[in-house]
């Protein structure tokens, strides 16, 4: 994640007609894992801001943001590189902890956790590609599962027209991949 968090420094008013408010604002930037609270990169800036209102003050200061300000750009380089080293020496530790998920019938996490390597980071983003196949295998395998015994029990509690028509939805959202589609075909 890229988030920010303001605190206000110093909160005055000028002595000025008609009186001013003015603030000075620290906007601290952070670059990081918002799963498991990895920091991979931070600055701050000093923001100063003058309105009629505290809410034109706080506003004309936050409008010193500049996006081609130099200190972001910088910022984000040191994320991007702190962000592939972190894949790069992690990655077994990932598919490991990937795996384990999957063990514990967490697929749906487990498959987030390995799509969740940039490509940018090559050797790892394969790794986790080929690790997702047998994890995703056995969610779409426990899916179609699901989804037959929900379709055999609506067939079982009433065989007529109108619970096909409940069945159809239900049989049609399986993926042709799952090893009990060809029953669901039937």
């Amino acid at each position: 994640i890229l988030t920010t968090n303001i605190t206000v420094l110093t909160k005055d008013i000028t002595p000025t007609t008609p009186p001013m408010h003015a603030y000075t604002l620290e906007a601290t930037l952070y670059i990081g894992d918002g799963l498991d609270g990895t920091l991979f990169s931070t600055t701050s800036i000093t923001l100063k801001g003058v309105g009629e209102t505290e809410q034109k003050a706080y506003m004309a200061a936050l409008k010193g943001l500049r996006a081609k300000d130099e200190r972001y750009r910088e910022f984000l380089e040191v994320g991007k590189k702190k962000i592939i080293e972190y894949y790069n020496t992690r990655c077994d530790i990932l598919i490991r902890e990937a795996q384990a998920l999957a063990d514990q019938n967490k697929l749906e996490e487990a498959i987030a956790k390995l799509v969740a390597v940039p490509n940018v980071c090559m050797e790892c983003f394969n790794k986790a590609n080929d690790a997702i196949k047998p994890i995703y295998k056995r969610y779409i395998d426990r899916d179609c599962s699901i989804k037959l015994q929900e379709a055999t029990a609506l067939w079982n509690s009433g065989q007529d027209m109108n619970t096909a028509r409940d069945i159809i939805p239900i049989v049609s959202a399986i993926d042709p991949d799952a090893s009990c589609y060809p029953e669901a075909k039937e």
